[in-house]
């Protein structure tokens, strides 16, 4: 603003001094187009007045045309400023890439599946951030963030499966077992200068996966607490937990059949059919299980049965519990089938008991009979 004022003022000062108006501009090409009308506007002026006005009313001519100026420059200014703040560069820019990945759905197809590293990866990753930037709801961006986090995860146990070498970042639960760090199931190799936070934290890292199956970690972050991050793959950490800790059971006396756990064992449930009896072992569906204690009621083969119980340190499965479902298959006898047969023998002599008083009670009948007989 102070420039053209400035070259105005020249302009003016030359013109009363008898210069021609476009020589005057010459000195100032880049505002020639703003300053032609406003020194026509002064000639113009100057050509109309009567008699030589006095040094105070060019003063005031001058100001007012000054003014003129500033008010046609604010004129000029106004519309822009008014327009352009209305869609800021980010806006413009996520719009035009919108429209861009729009145009080819078949790229966004083929990048679905695209990894780190790969040539479609970036299109990927794009394309999330569009759709976050068009969703304004937030709880569904919120959820749709979440979803993208899980994708992350996925796309970091690929590259370890596959064993590549990318640079990756997760966020996730960070966990330790047995000496192992995970977050969130993934192992992870922490260098020394890292110290390891407690399990349970949630944490944000970037790293490397190397061929191993792990992911070199090259920077960890805390998140807040309650910060909601993807759990992962919890089975896979509980499986290696049961793997490398098996419930290693105290031996009892040698020969008795049952052991008691040393530790908490983890139990399990074995269903199927009754195969063979022993003192203390069944064989169900192939597999030879051992009894810890007596089972109280009747076991035949064929029977279904579900057994309850844990793992020794041997690899033998310790039977605690034993259900029965159903009789056994065509009503035969079974391990206790010797004391209802010899309650069934009972019963036959209290049979026989009660048809020798029937032929006693016969006999005297009889007797009555002759008596009368003699008697007539």
């Amino acid at each position: 603003m102070s420039k053209i004022f400035d070259a105005l003022e020249h302009c003016l000062g030359e013109l009363e001094n008898g210069a021609e108006m476009e020589t005057t501009l010459k000195r100032f090409p880049e505002l020639a187009d703003e300053l032609r009308p406003i020194l026509k506007t002064a000639i113009k002026a100057r050509s109309m007045s009567a008699s030589e006005p006095s040094s105070e009313a060019e003063r005031r001519a001058r100001a007012r045309v000054m003014q003129y100026a500033a008010e046609v420059r604010e004129s000029k200014r106004i519309p822009v400023k008014r327009v352009i703040p209305a869609f800021s560069r980010f806006a413009i820019s996520f719009a035009l890439a919108a429209a861009f990945l729009l145009s080819g759905t078949g790229i966004l197809s083929a990048s679905a599946s695209a990894l780190p590293g790969e040539k479609l990866y970036p299109v990927k990753r794009g394309w999330e951030s569009v759709r976050l930037f068009l969703i304004f709801d937030r709880q569904a961006r919120e959820l749709l963030a979440n979803e993208f986090e899980n994708e992350r995860l996925h796309e970091a146990n690929e590259l370890l499966a596959e064993g590549r070498h990318e640079t990756i970042q997760i966020a996730g639960v960070f966990m330790q077992v047995n000496g192992v760090s995970y977050v969130s199931g993934l192992p992870v190799i922490l260098p020394a200068n890292i110290a390891a936070p407690e399990s349970g934290a949630a944490v944000i890292l970037s790293g490397r996966t190397n061929a191993q199956g792990a992911i070199e970690v090259m920077t960890l972050e805390l998140l807040p607490d309650g910060s909601v991050v993807p759990a992962g793959f919890p089975i896979k950490m509980e499986i290696e937990s049961e793997d490398e800790s098996k419930p290693e059971p105290a031996p009892t006396s040698a020969g008795s059949g049952s052991e008691a756990p040393a530790t908490i064992p983890a139990y399990y449930e074995v269903h199927g059919t009754l195969q063979s009896i022993s003192a203390n072992t069944l064989t169900i569906n192939g597999m030879t299980v051992f009894l810890s204690n007596a089972h109280n009621g009747n076991l035949c083969v064929g029977m279904k049965v579900e057994a309850y119980g844990y793992y020794a340190r041997d690899g033998r499965f310790i039977v605690t519990e034993l259900e029965t479902k159903g009789s056994c298959p065509g009503g035969g006898g079974g391990k206790n089938s010797d004391n209802s047969n010899s309650d069934d023998d009972s019963g036959s002599d209290d049979g026989n008991d009660d048809d020798d008083d029937d032929d006693d009670d016969d006999d005297a009948e009889d007797d009555d009979d002759d008596d009368k007989d003699d008697d007539d």
